[in-house]
């Protein structure tokens, strides 16, 4: 194991898993699949730091007396939290210290919570993306440009990426707590960053890969939101206006089709229901499905369908679908009426 390397180096506790075992194998002068051989040789041990679970030898942890945090164990558990391909860092991080740390790992964790920076995730020179051995090296594997040598961006507000740390290091929980914990919240904030961007899930995605800098920005515009439901569902009832004049319904709320589609599951649909019913669509001649009405106020289509015919005989005539308008000023009463049907029941 690590008795076969002439250079030992200690693991720092932040450190991520996969970028000490890069660190020994630059500073012993081979390849990572070398290292990895010789490291992982011990019968069971997990051989790539990616099969066996958390229970499978660790040859660090061996080594060292403590686990170094490897994504790769909890990546099936939560598939939408870690970067797997590609590695973000902070310059100054590195300046100070050079490894990589765990917590950069989190897909969503974007700008340094302790020097108030955007991460890096693309090289200054070729605008390729970046792995764990490229910042080890401190060289792009592509265009071999320092990466030391890039810019810096200044991300304003580090609030969620102090809210990453906070968890992710907290010492009252186990890791699976902690990763649940923040699973939660980003799936939470999911639909917040939708709204922010315009509603497009493309765009969003292509800032978070293009721009970090710009990407911790609208993410503390989605915090922000969180904290004021009223201000949420004026933005959401102008986008939904905007967007109405040019796209099919279906369209227009389908960035959303996960809080419909479990509106229990979170806060996004009390924002959305506001919006739905507020006075901004008094005059909407657009239709929405009852089906939709149905599973986002959490309502048998059923009772729904027969409470829209009762508070507005004739409006419907058959179709599955209502105007925006007509459900906006009757909504109290069209569910008041499905509440009293399900009491009954």
């Amino acid at each position: 194991m690590f008795k076969d390397f002439l250079i030992r180096p200690k693991s720092y506790d932040d450190e991520s898993h996969d970028g000490f075992l890069h660190r020994v194998a630059s500073e012993n002068h081979c390849t990572f699949q070398d290292a990895l051989h010789v490291i992982f040789s011990e019968p069971g041990s997990c051989k790539t730091g990616q099969e066996g679970g958390d229970e499978a030898f660790d040859p660090i942890a061996f080594e060292f007396g403590k686990k170094l945090f490897n994504k790769h164990v909890w990546k099936k558990d939560f598939p939408k939290l870690f970067d797997l391909l590609t590695q973000k860092f902070c310059v100054k991080c590195l300046k100070e210290r050079h490894y990589v740390r765990a917590i950069w790992d989190f897909r969503q964790y974007t700008s340094c919570h302790l020097h108030g920076v955007a991460l890096i995730n693309r090289c200054d020179n070729c605008h390729g993306s970046i792995d764990t051995a490229s910042v080890i090296n401190k060289h792009c594997r592509k265009c071999q440009s320092l990466l030391m040598d890039v810019t810096i961006e200044k991300s304003g507000n580090t609030r969620f990426a102090h809210e990453v740390n906070e968890v992710f290091n907290s010492t009252d929980k186990s890791m699976q707590e902690k990763l649940t914990i923040l699973n939660s919240r980003i799936e939470q904030l999911h639909p917040y960053l939708r709204l922010v961007s315009d509603g497009s899930i493309k765009s969003l995605n292509d800032i978070r890969k293009a721009d970090l800098a710009r990407f911790s920005e609208l993410q503390d515009v989605a915090l922000a939101l969180m904290d004021e439901p009223q201000e949420g569902s004026e933005r959401l009832a102008k986008q939904i206006s905007e967007k109405f004049s040019k796209s099919h319904p279906s369209v227009v709320f389908n960035p959303y089709r996960e809080v419909i589609n479990d509106s229990t599951a979170f806060q996004f649909a009390g924002v959305m229901k506001a919006s739905l019913t507020s006075g901004h669509f008094e005059d909407a001649q657009n239709f929405i499905s009852i089906d939709m009405i149905s599973r986002l106020w959490q309502v048998d289509i059923d009772e729904l369908t027969q409470a829209i015919d009762t508070v507005l005989p004739e409006i419907r005539q058959g179709q599955k679908r209502i105007k925006l308008g007509d459900f906006a000023n009757n909504a109290d009463s069209i569910l008041k009426l499905c509440r009293e049907a399900n009491r009954d029941d």
